[in-house]
């Protein structure tokens, strides 16, 4: 196994399996792996710091500090950990996002500036886990609901809703989410080559947790030595229990739509 510090982020679509992942990474002895730091709540709280040193500083110190309940730096913190990585959403890297009389908006970075983040990504020869999901009915279910809800991770069973949500999609919603995974999915595969990739869908590794995590500490060059009376209440679990089948109204209207577009492999 390597003893040189490693560095990766694991680059994903909201709701496939990030949190999960991170959850059982961050308790790898070897490894400290962060949550969202480059998301709206984390960019806005440490605003003045990024405006004096720039994101990719920040990026770098976030290894060496703990945060508070609203993703403000506290403490700095000794880093003995051989590999360090964190969670990037594509929206996170391509978007900034503001708020405009109340509500959530976005718009679309400058290529230099996320030129900039994959730059440093790349001068520090960050490894990548690229991670996704096979079905983008389930993924979009998932995303609507936790929208719906604001409850974007559950740990505990008492905390789930007594039934599974009934949806009926809108279709132009749904034309414009699988636009966005399109183009992600373009991008990732034209700018991320370069980089020392893991590729993994969320069903594989739901199939397997400890058995995926093994590989990717094989990939992150640590050895797989998992916490797991540490992890036992920290560990997202999932949020439906329901056929997607009878929890979208139209389901047959959503599957006629990606066999058109010939997405067959994303039902």
């Amino acid at each position: 196994m390597s003893e040189e510090k490693i560095k990766f982020v694991i680059l994903a679509p909201q709701r496939t399996g990030s949190n999960l992942l991170v959850s059982y990474l961050d308790h790898i002895n070897a490894i400290r792996c962060r949550y969202d730091i480059m998301g709206y709540k984390s960019l806005e709280s440490n605003q003045d710091f990024i405006k004096e040193f720039g994101i990719t500083n920040f990026i770098e110190s976030c290894y060496h500090h703990n945060f508070d309940g609203n993703m403000k730096f506290k403490e700095e913190i000794e880093n003995p950990n051989l590999a360090n990585g964190f969670k990037l959403s594509y929206k996170d890297l391509m978007n900034y996002y503001f708020y405009d009389n109340g509500v959530l908006k976005s718009s679309l970075k400058p290529e230099d500036e996320i030129e900039e983040i994959l730059d440093y990504f790349k001068q520090n020869n960050y490894k990548i886990i690229l991670l996704d999901r096979k079905s983008k009915i389930e993924q979009y279910y998932s995303f609507k609901t936790a929208e719906n809800t604001n409850k974007w991770m559950i740990t505990d069973e008492k905390d789930l809703p007594e039934r599974d949500e009934s949806i009926t999609v809108d279709m132009n919603n749904f034309d414009y989410y699988i636009t966005n995974n399109v183009n992600w999915e373009k991008y990732a595969k034209d700018r991320l080559s370069e980089f020392d990739t893991f590729n993994l869908l969320y069903e594989e590794f739901v199939e397997d947790i400890e058995g995926t995590v093994a590989e990717i500490c094989e990939f992150l060059g640590v050895r797989f030595n998992l916490n797991r009376e540490h992890l036992a209440n920290k560990i997202p679990i999932k949020q439906r229990r329901t056929s997607i089948v009878n929890l979208i109204e139209n389901y047959n209207e959503v599957r006629q739509y990606l066999r058109r577009h010939k997405l067959n492999e994303w039902i």
